[in-house]
C-alpha cells in the first residue's frame, strides 16, 4: 500500500509540474502573438494610443544596419511623438505581418509596408525583432529594407 501512495504522490507532483510548466509556456507565446496582432491592427488604424498601450515605459526602437545600431526612439513618450509625426507624413501607410515567429520573449516578423505615393502604390519588406516582457513590447530591432 505504501508503494501505491508513493506512486500516487509522484504522479500528483509530476502532473502539477507539467500543468504549471504548460501554462507558462503555452500562455506566453499565445499572448505574445496576441500583443503583436493588436500592435499591427493599431498601426493600421493609426491609433497611437492603442500602440503605446502595448509598449513598456522604457521601450526602445532600434535600427540595425550592418555593424551599426541606432536608437530611433528611447521611451514611450518619444515613440508616441515619433508615431504621430509618422502618421501625419504618411496617412496611407499600412503594414502586414507576412510571417511571425515566436521564440520565447522574442517575436520576429517579416513586415510588408504599403502606402500611396505621387507615382502610385508602393510596397517594401523588412525584418523586425520584438522583445516582449510581461505582455509589453520592451525593445524593437528593425533591419534595412530589402529591395
Amino acid at each position: 500500500m505504501k508503494g501505491f501512495w508513493l506512486i500516487f504522490f509522484i504522479g500528483v507532483v509530476s502532473a502539477s509540474a507539467l500543468v504549471s510548466g504548460y501554462r507558462t509556456s503555452a500562455i506566453s507565446p499565445t499572448n505574445n502573438e496576441a500583443v503583436m496582432r493588436k500592435f499591427e491592427a493599431a498601426f493600421n488604424n493609426h491609433d497611437v494610443a492603442a500602440m503605446t498601450a502595448l509598449v513598456a515605459q522604457n521601450v526602445q526602437w532600434l535600427s540595425v544596419n550592418g555593424d551599426k545600431l541606432a536608437v530611433e526612439t528611447n521611451g514611450k513618450a518619444e515613440l508616441e511623438k515619433w508615431l504621430k509625426g509618422y502618421f501625419q507624413s504618411c496617412p496611407s501607410c499600412r503594414s502586414e505581418f507576412e510571417a511571425l515567429m515566436i521564440a520565447g520573449s522574442y517575436v520576429t516578423v517579416r513586415e510588408k509596408a504599403m502606402w500611396e505615393s505621387k507615382s502610385g502604390p508602393k510596397v517594401q519588406r523588412s525584418l523586425g525583432v520584438y522583445e516582449l516582457r510581461d505582455g509589453l513590447i520592451q525593445r524593437v530591432w528593425y533591419y534595412p529594407v530589402e529591395k
